[in-house]
C-alpha cells in the first residue's frame, strides 16, 4: 500500500511529540526515582548533616527546571502546540475587568482602579480571560481600591494587579489560568507592598478569530 503524503505528515508528527515526550518523560522519571531513594525518616538531629552546598545546589537545579518547564508550556500554548484551538475573540480589556469584578466573590466595597491604555484590547479566548480576572480579583487581598495597571509590551500585554499579600498557593492557581491562554504570571515586591503580574500574548499564533456578526 502507498503512503500518501498525509500519511507521511502524520508519522513524522508522531514522531516528533514521541520524541519530546520520552526526552522530558525520561529525565523526570529519574528524578522521582532519585527522591524516592532518599531515606528522609532517617534524618535526625543526631544524623550527619546533608552537604550544604549540594543542598543549594540541588534546589537551584529543581528552581531552574520548574522554569524551563513554565515556558516550555507558555510556549507552546502560545504556539498551538499543546492544547486544543478554540475560537478567539477580541475583548477590550477594561470591559472584562468589569464584568469580573461583578462575578468575583470578593469585598463589593473595593473599588477597581485601571490605568494605563484606555482601550487596550486582546485576542484570546473570553470565557478563559475572565475566569483568569475573577480570580486574581478574589486573591488580591489588600485594603482600600484595588490599582491595575495595564501596558503594551512587544506583541503581550501586561497586567499588573496592586496586592497587600498573595500566597503561592494562589499565585500557581493563577499561573495555571494564565498558562490556559498562552501566558503566565509572577509575584513583583517593591519595598513592602506586592503585585500579581500576569503577561499574555495579544493574539495566540494561528488561533482561528471568531467574527461577531
Amino acid at each position: 500500500m502507498a503512503i500518501t503524503e498525509v500519511d507521511r505528515d502524520s508519522n513524522v508528527a508522531r514522531q516528533l511529540r514521541d520524541s519530546v515526550a520520552h526526552g522530558l518523560q525520561e529525565p523526570l522519571a529519574e528524578v522521582v526515582r532519585t527522591l524516592q531513594h532518599l531515606a528522609v525518616a532517617q534524618v535526625s538531629p543526631d544524623a550527619p548533616q546533608l552537604d550544604p552546598q549540594l543542598l543549594v545546589r540541588a534546589r537551584s537545579l529543581a528552581h531552574g527546571l520548574s522554569q524551563v518547564i513554565e515556558e516550555l508550556i507558555s510556549s507552546g500554548t502560545q504556539h498551538g502546540v499543546l492544547d486544543g484551538r478554540e475560537p478567539q475573540e477580541t475583548v477590550i480589556v477594561r470591559d472584562a475587568i468589569e464584568s469580573a469584578a461583578a462575578a468575583a466573590k470578593w469585598n463589593p466595597e473595593r473599588c477597581v482602579v485601571v490605568r494605563g491604555t484606555p482601550h487596550i484590547a486582546i485576542t484570546t479566548n473570553a470565557a478563559k480571560f475572565e475566569a483568569l480576572l475573577v480570580r486574581i480579583l478574589e486573591v488580591s487581598i489588600g485594603d482600600g481600591d484595588l490599582r491595575i495597571l495595564l501596558e503594551r509590551s512587544r506583541g503581550e500585554l501586561l497586567m499588573q494587579f496592586e496586592a497587600s499579600e498573595i500566597s503561592s498557593a494562589d499565585l500557581d492557581a493563577v499561573r495555571v489560568l494564565a498558562r490556559a491562554i498562552g501566558g503566565t504570571s509572577d509575584r513583583a515586591v517593591t519595598g513592602s507592598s506586592q503585585r500579581i503580574v500576569v503577561w499574555l500574548p495579544q493574539q495566540r499564533v494561528n488561533d482561528p478569530i471568531e467574527r461577531k456578526p
